[in-house]
């Protein structure tokens, strides 16, 4: 059963026999579809530590789909918050990018934490990183 994990290693017909045998349905990895929440925290942080920013994890959320925060500290006192933007907003829908938009800029650390623990209520599953620097360019969509 070598290749089951791509859509051109089984035709239609090994697909339909495979689910009526076994009730087996190979995976299917769509393109456009977005990377793991874990892929992608981790590639992030080492990125960010790389260029010499302190990037952490402050929070564990679910290994596949969970939603990613980003804290950004201006080290003067003052924090950004960028959350997952909503799919109404984003201009391409065909894209597998994390599309991100700026919920709170430059605010009091409390309110980007009141803001990150009412979403923790509701989503248990969500991710939160912390990023420490003064500016310039996130490397992320920001819509």
């Amino acid at each position: 059963m070598r290749g089951l994990g791509t859509d051109s290693a089984l035709t239609g017909y090994a697909r339909s026999s495979l689910r009526l045998r076994f009730g087996f349905q190979p995976a299917i990895h769509d393109p456009m579809s977005p990377f793991r929440s874990d892929i992608w925290v981790a590639a992030f942080v080492r990125r960010h530590n790389d260029l010499g920013h302190m990037c952490v994890l402050e929070r564990r959320g679910d290994p596949v789909a969970g939603q990613i925060f980003i804290t950004v500290d201006h080290l003067d006192g003052t924090v950004s918050l960028f959350t997952p933007a909503p799919a109404a907003g984003r201009q391409d829908q065909d894209s597998a990018d994390r599309v991100f938009e700026r919920r709170f800029e430059r605010v009091e650390p409390l309110k980007a934490r009141e803001r990150i623990a009412r979403e923790i209520n509701f989503d248990p599953d969500l991710w939160v990183v912390g990023l420490e620097m003064r500016g310039g360019d996130l490397g992320i969509l920001v819509v």
